[in-house]
């Protein structure tokens, strides 16, 4: 019985991190430091360009007993909607009725802005949509598959 204790015990200790152990605080990382992000901006003459940016992951206790993972800041939203559009779907120049997040769930699109720049965007990706005024973006969906948005406005 001894000697199964002390196999016990040993596989334990094996098993557990040094750092615990030692009674250390493990520091754990996020595994992805950051999340591109595109934004449709705009200029002081209000028309509408695109700018690269990221939202940075903190590693916190987001939901005790679970262990830590990499959380983006809190942004407060206004409401929350899902969209679909295929390739039927006809559009102009237009502003975004408001600032929104939009996050691509499937097919892809193409957005272009009054610089003229074209970007495709598909699933995983994320744009911020602030060219609230002036002629704003035009947007299609280029794939086979029907897309889907998920749409979060912001607080005005």
């Amino acid at each position: 019985m001894k000697r199964l204790f002390l196999l016990v015990s040993l596989i334990v200790l094996i098993n557990l991190p040094l750092a615990v152990i030692a009674g250390e605080a493990v520091k754990a990382k996020a595994p992805r430091d950051s999340v591109a992000i595109t934004r449709v901006a705009m200029d002081d003459d209000d028309r509408s360009y695109f700018a690269d940016d990221t939202m940075a992951f903190e590693v916190k206790a987001f939901a005790p007993p679970s262990g830590p993972i990499g959380v983006s800041p809190v942004t407060e939203a206004k409401t929350f909607l899902l969209t679909t559009a295929d390739r039927s779907w006809v559009t102009d120049w237009h502003p975004t009725p408001r600032r929104q997040y939009v996050i691509m769930l499937a097919g892809s699109i193409t957005v272009e802005v009054e610089s003229g720049e074209k970007r495709m965007f598909k699933r995983g990706d994320i744009l911020l949509l602030e060219d609230t005024r002036g002629r704003g973006h035009d947007s299609h969906v280029v794939s086979d598959e029907p897309a889907m948005f998920a749409m979060i406005a912001l607080p005005d």
